[in-house]
């Protein structure tokens, strides 16, 4: 996994772990909003990069060009040479919500993004990023969904290698609200690696 991706990951558990303890925005029984994940970790990837760039909710084209831009990028980020195509999901207490990660992980790979990126960059005489990293957030109430997320045996590396995706995944711990343990977990995709797999 990238050192700065995971480096970023590890402040963002450590400063949402702090402020859950002050105030959790959730109504009881109920799950934090994704974009808690987005915003912090552009926070903390801008103090790493003040040089850089964070954007939230970026459009791209959808697979029928006529119906222009429908689809959002939950966020971008880029300095430099390197840049950092986004998504967030909320796992919860549902296993069965990797799923829906998979999709996400489909969609960073989607030509219409990466046509849509061209097209912001190249039309508007913009220097875009010689590379691009695509990553996944996500959060979850479960030990057995955190060890499962960074299984290579786990549902995640397994699904994601059926549609030819590799995986470096981690998971970190947040904090203990209630007796329920929290996770933020991160999926960063390997383009040069031929296998899925844990580090």
């Amino acid at each position: 996994m990238d050192e700065l991706v995971f480096t970023i990951a590890t402040k963002v558990a450590e400063h949402y772990g702090k402020m859950l303890t002050k105030f959790r925005p959730a109504r009881p029984g109920s799950e934090y909003l994704e974009q808690n994940l987005i915003t912090l970790f552009g926070h903390q990837y801008l103090l790493a990069r003040p040089d850089g760039a964070f954007f939230s909710e970026v459009p791209f084209m959808g697979k029928n060009s006529e119906r222009g831009w429908p689809n959002r990028l939950d966020a971008f980020a880029f300095c430099g040479d390197t840049g950092y195509l986004i998504e967030a999901k909320g796992i919860g207490e549902n296993p069965a919500n990797i799923a829906k990660v998979v999709a996400d992980l489909e969609r960073l790979n989607s030509p219409q993004l990466q046509d849509s990126l061209d097209i912001m960059f190249k039309d508007r005489s913009h220097v875009q990023p010689n590379q691009i990293k695509k990553l996944v957030l996500a959060d979850c109430w479960k030990k057995e969904i955190a060890d499962s997320w960074q299984d290579p045996s786990g549902k995640l590396i397994e699904d994601a290698a059926k549609v030819e995706i590799a995986l470096s995944t981690k998971s970190i711990h947040i904090g203990t609200f209630n007796k329920y343990h929290y996770y933020l977990l991160i999926a960063q995709v390997m383009e040069s690696a031929q296998t899925c797999h844990a580090e």
